[in-house]
């Protein structure tokens, strides 16, 4: 393996200039071979101690990958006298990689004399001598042929599943809606208003993400995509341990993006551990925009962070945690620093979720952003991404007067409930205000006399467990009203079950859903 990474990565193959450093290139790759290296000048101590060989060692390259062998070969050069003679006699250090097992890749480290390079001190040990080096560390990718025509049909048949999960749970809902509101609406009396009257709609679609980032199913199985990539997670990583070359650690970082799949996951996961404890009120919903935005910015920087200091040591701990004492020095198991990595980068959100609800639920925070029934039914009351993109396409629709917006914006009931008790979110950790849809209603001569805001059921969790002050029952009716609605009205149960009743006066604290025609899942 050494013979044939150093026959295709050295100073003749991918010329190095010891006197003009800045021009020699860092990140090396030979698509033939399937094969990346990357390679430091460093001038390093001779007599180095064992104490002080980590603080040295952290400024290898990709050293947050080596393993045990590896950083005892270099613990024991560095503690050479004559590190010449140590590298002819030691001319390099390999290891396998694996993950659960199966072979991932095969990494080399070896360095060849440079004597041109400038010598920095060392404050550990300023007497030390300190000598020229050119260090590589490559690696050779195990991936067969065939492992990469699974990951092309997963990720197709991965892509097909969401489009069925993005039609079933949210857009085939449209279907009823407009049905309903091409036949219901004339007789709706909560389209009564005083003007003209409504003569056609218009449907806003919003954002399906949060029924896609909050199943179960798909975070886990896109979390597990990622490690079959682990290579090339790999790799990134490495691009974002240096900021020498910036198009590599700026690439490095948007790879690494990837691992918003590792918050949402986690988010998941901790959404029932808080709906079982009752929790909800201890953590604030979070933009999935936003987040996403934020794994962008942190986690490259974070990586950075771990592979230039100590903490690295911890994950060489991982590395050989599960490994076999007899394969310690040549083998490397990925699996508990993967694990390390999804917690590391999924408790980020958590704890931030956390801090926020801390913050909004003090009393001067509550008076602050108290906001009126009609705010929830605004479109400026959403995520970041939407609000965006509605200043940026939908300028007209948002409209210039705030107060006119106001007055002819209705709906927004589970935001209100939402705010008014944390329990009635079905997954407290994600914010299902981007799903919302709006609805446009229209006079002859197509000005805009009312907008509704629309939310689907789905993210509701009615308390039915909880006592009689918070559950909110189901009525038995049949609706003919376009859409769902939620109030203190219970409906009183007769033969004809397909016309609207009148409210009574039972049960007066107890919130009731009316579902609408067609058992539409939309409420207003």
């Amino acid at each position: 393996m050494t013979a044939l990474l150093q026959r295709v990565y050295n100073n003749t193959t991918f010329p190095f200039s010891p006197t003009d450093t800045l021009s020699n290139d860092i990140f090396l790759k030979h698509i033939p071979t399937a094969t990346y290296a990357i390679r430091y000048p460093l001038a390093l101590p001779a007599n180095l101690s064992d104490d002080h060989c980590l603080t040295t060692l952290i400024r290898f390259p990709g050293e947050i990958y080596y393993g045990r062998g590896v950083r005892q070969y270099i613990c024991a050069f560095l503690a050479a006298a004559n590190q010449t003679a140590f590298i002819e006699a030691n001319a390099s250090i390999c290891q396998h990689e694996m993950i659960l097992g199966a072979p991932l890749a095969d990494g080399c480290l070896w360095l060849t004399p440079s004597s041109s390079l400038p010598p920095s001190g060392d404050a550990n040990n300023p007497t030390t001598d300190h000598h020229s080096f050119v260090v590589y560390f490559a690696r050779q990718s195990t991936e067969s042929p065939v492992f990469a025509w699974f990951k092309f049909t997963f990720r197709t048949l991965l892509t097909l599943y969401i489009l069925h999960l993005v039609w079933s749970l949210y857009f085939c809902h449209y279907i009823v809606l407009m049905d309903n509101l091409r036949h219901s609406a004339a007789g709706n009396p909560l389209l009564v208003h005083d003007g003209p009257p409504i003569t056609s709609f218009v449907v806003v679609v919003g954002d399906p993400t949060y029924f896609i980032l909050s199943h179960p199913t798909v975070s886990f199985i896109l979390v597990l995509d990622v490690w079959l990539s682990a290579v090339y997670f790999g790799l990134a990583t490495i691009h974002v341990s240096q900021m020498q070359e910036m198009g590599h650690y700026v690439l490095g970082c948007f790879y690494g993006s990837r691992t918003v799949w590792f918050a949402y996951f986690t988010m998941r996961v901790v959404a029932v551990l808080v709906k079982q404890l009752h929790l909800e009120h201890r953590f604030a919903s979070v933009d999935p925009g936003i987040l996403a935005v934020a794994v962008v910015v942190y986690a490259g920087p974070l990586m950075w962070f771990i592979s230039n200091s100590v903490f690295a040591a911890f994950f060489h701990f991982l590395w050989s945690l599960v490994v076999a004492p007899a394969q310690q020095f040549t083998t490397i198991e990925t699996c508990p620093g993967v694990m390390a990595a999804v917690f590391l980068i999924g408790s980020l959100p958590i704890a931030f979720s956390f801090t926020l609800a801390r913050m909004t639920n003090r009393p001067s925070m509550q008076n602050r952003a108290s906001l009126n029934p009609t705010q929830f039914a605004s479109p400026t009351y959403n995520d970041i991404k939407q609000k965006v993109l509605w200043l940026w396409l939908l300028r007209s629709f948002v409209g210039t007067n705030k107060a006119e917006d106001k007055t002819l914006s209705v709906g927004g009931t589970l935001h209100r409930l939402f705010r008014q008790h944390a329990g009635y979110r079905k997954l407290p950790l994600f914010s299902l205000r981007a799903s919302d849809c709006f609805v446009e209603c229209r006079d002859a001569n197509k000005i805009i006399v009312k907008k509704l805001r629309l939310s689907l059921l789905a993210g509701l969790d009615r308390q039915e467990d909880q006592g009689s002050d918070t559950a909110i029952r189901l009525c038995p009716i049949d609706h003919l009203q376009s859409f769902c609605t939620i109030n203190m009205d219970s409906c009183l149960v007769v033969a004809q079950t397909t016309s609207m009743q009148g409210p009574t006066k039972s049960l007066p604290t107890s919130k009731w859903l009316h579902v609408g025609a067609s058992q539409c899942q939309w409420i207003l």
